[in-house]
């Protein structure tokens, strides 16, 4: 709960405790905050849900926005996960699609949709399996991703087809090689522990095209046009395309000790954005770092802190910026305003003007509830915010399962 000001000022100042001296400044801190920004909190939104979630699905862990289509990942779902297509037709955000890799067998983790991204009519899947435990025959298998493809031609979304199945790791032996995916026109990008592949489209078929070798593999990637950023966890690396080939136009760096830099990453014309968390005085703090492109390079432009500047945030957000709009999703923020609350997630929206980037928005969801992780996953365009709830509970009858415990969910805010 939160106190007056007068009070926490004067435990700052008269108490004998350094400890209780600094959790009174930190109050403070979040006092003023919520003075100056509280009018900016939204609640208003639309939820997704999977129509086919059990208990423990893990949908919202992947988002992905194009236009009026929302992708929505659900890795943990029955029989090897799925990922689910929405598209706004008529003011209203209808399930158009379910994409699933058919040849899964039964009793194998495939983690279908661990990670995705939609360009126009192609959406690109990640999937990481791993060996059967209770069938030591079953050998391990490849990451791949699967590029599917809407016919305009053919009016049914439910007839996508995969393209291609596609891989780019060396020693794909383990279910956490392939860690991301992204696609824009005719190129997909791949990124694993080994770093990064490119492949390129030419009418129907993918070939393999381009092979970048990052620092320390990849575990982020993000491609829009002509420009892929890949993050690494200690630094971000960006790549220009001249031709098919690839060249490394910048390495971003700003880590210290014990800090997360490039768990997520995102692009956007001349703007980058990467995120930040690093533990200072035991107090562990969240950032997205907004780098502008000039005829120089690549420059910090911007520092921006997210997250309850009072209580300990135990990671990096989440990122995502479309022209003068970056989010970020902090999953263990703690909107409640309750010290005895578990963190339930919040997301802040930041608008650029000129060269400043400011808070224009605030997200919660307005069901949160303890330890929902809301902010995991967000992406952003000029229209809306997506936010991902991996661990959202639902209701009884709204899954499959006797139990719809942390089946998960996705929260959709217009920005204007």
């Amino acid at each position: 709960m939160l106190y007056d000001k007068n009070v926490i000022n004067k435990l700052a100042n008269q108490s004998d405790s350094d400890r209780l001296k600094k959790a009174a400044q930190k109050r403070l801190e979040r006092v003023l905050w919520l003075e100056k920004y509280e009018h900016l909190e939204k609640k208003v939104h639309v939820k997704l849900r999977s129509p086919d979630a059990y208990y423990d699905a893990d949908f919202g862990r992947t988002i992905a926005i194009d236009g009026d289509r929302i992708l929505a990942g659900s890795q943990f779902e029955l029989n090897g996960g799925s990922i689910y297509l929405f598209e706004r037709r008529e003011n209203r955000w209808e399930k158009i699609a379910k994409l699933k890799n058919m040849k899964i067998k039964i009793g194998v983790s495939f983690y279908f949709g661990c990670s995705a991204d939609i360009s126009g009519d192609y959406i690109i899947v990640g999937a990481r399996r791993s060996q059967n435990a209770k069938d030591s025959k079953t050998p391990p298998s490849f990451a791949s991703a699967y590029i599917f493809h809407y016919d305009p031609g053919n009016p049914k979304w439910s007839n996508l087809s995969s393209l291609v199945k596609v891989n780019c790791c060396r020693d794909c032996t383990t279910k956490n090689s392939l860690t991301a995916v992204a696609i824009s026109g005719v190129y997909a990008v791949l990124a694993s522990t080994d770093g990064v592949c490119v492949f390129k489209r030419k009418g129907d078929q993918w070939t393999r095209v381009a092979d970048i070798q990052t620092e320390g593999g990849c575990g982020a990637v993000a491609m829009p046009g002509d420009y892929i950023i890949a993050g690494q966890g200690y630094l971000a690396e960006i790549f220009k395309r001249e031709g098919d080939k690839w060249i490394r136009d910048a390495r971003l760096s700003t880590a210290k000790d014990g800090s997360s830099f490039g768990h997520s990453v995102s692009i956007s014309g001349d703007y980058a954005a990467v995120s930040y968390w690093v533990e200072e005085d035991r107090q562990g703090k969240s950032f997205i770092i907004v780098y502008k492109r000039s005829a120089s390079g690549w420059n910090e432009g911007a520092i921006l802190q997210v997250g309850d500047v009072e209580n300990y945030t135990r990671g990096a957000p989440s990122v995502s910026i479309s022209g003068d709009h970056v989010i970020a999703g902090v999953w263990d923020d703690n909107p409640y305003d309750n010290d005895n609350a578990f963190p339930a997630g919040a997301a802040y929206v930041f608008k650029r003007d000129g060269e400043k980037w400011d808070l224009s928005a605030w997200l919660k969801a307005a069901d949160m509830g303890s330890q929902d992780r809301f902010g995991c996953a967000v992406a952003i365009s000029e229209k809306y915010a997506v936010i991902g709830a991996r661990m959202n509970d639902g209701k009884e009858g709204e899954c499959l399962s006797t139990s719809c415990e942390d089946m998960g969910a996705a929260y959709i805010y217009p920005l204007h």
